[in-house]
This record gives structure tokens, sequence and C-alpha cells, in this order.
């Protein structure tokens, strides 16, 4: 299995988060690696500080999109880690729209991932490091 990390399916986010691709690229790549037979995954985050409805369903379009194509998705949700850009951002939590495209593909297997570990983790994080010693978080 060859994993391809995307991130998002916003073009915005992309450029934001300079991952120096773009969503085509990533619908491009996986079509060659399907047709080289392999087995490929996707890796998505979700919970950036940016991330808006618009980038959440163009998230939801690109994963429909890759899993008919026959990707798997493997998600995560943004960790705000220390000595990263994110560390003092404002916490985000994941939007019901897509709780529910997820939920609806896990018992396949065709989603899959500690998404929901990695939330509750950020939580933890965020309460600790941000809330508890006050640091404060920059506002965009």
């Amino acid at each position: 299995m060859i994993v391809i990390g995307t991130q998002t399916g916003s073009e915005k986010l992309l450029e934001k988060i300079k991952r120096g691709h773009t969503v085509s690229d990533v619908i491009n790549a996986v079509k060659v690696l399907k047709k080289n037979g392999f087995d490929v995954a996707v890796d998505f985050i979700f919970g950036f500080p940016e991330e808006n409805e618009d980038d959440i369903k163009e998230s939801i379009e690109l994963m429909k999109i890759l899993i008919k194509m026959g990707a798997k998705i493997h998600a995560h949700t943004l960790l705000p880690l220390p000595q990263t850009p994110y560390f003092r951002k404002d916490l985000t939590t994941i939007n019901k729209n897509l709780r529910k495209f997820i939920g609806k593909y896990i018992p396949e297997g065709i989603i899959f991932g500690a998404w929901s570990n990695q939330e509750k983790l950020a939580k933890r994080i965020y309460e600790r490091f941000i809330l508890k010693n006050k640091i404060p978080v920059p506002r965009s």
C-alpha cells in the first residue's frame, strides 16, 4: 500500500498549509497508482483552525471521488503539538456532517485511522498547555 498525504480537499487550505500540490495532483496520483496495481490510502487531517464549511464539503467531495477510485481514506485530527504553527491556535472540533460521512465508511474499512482518539488528545493538549498555562492564543 502506498499512502499519499493530501490532508484536505480544499485548494485554499492546501495553499495555506503550503502542501505544494493540488487536488488534481492527488486524483492523478491515485489514478496512476491504481492503474499500476497498488493499493492506495490517502491521508486527510480534519480540524484545521482555518477550515470552514466549504473546506469540509470540498474534502468530503474529494474523499467520495477517491473512494470511487478504490482508495482508502486514512483519517486524522489536527494535533496542536508544541513547536508547530498550530500549537497556539484555537482548538476546533470535527463538524457533524464530516462525522456522519466518516461513520458511514468506518465499518467497511474504507475510512480508518485514529482521528477520534486524536481529537480527544488535541483537546487534552490544548487544555493542559494552553488553558492551564494561560498561554495567549493569537487571533487571526
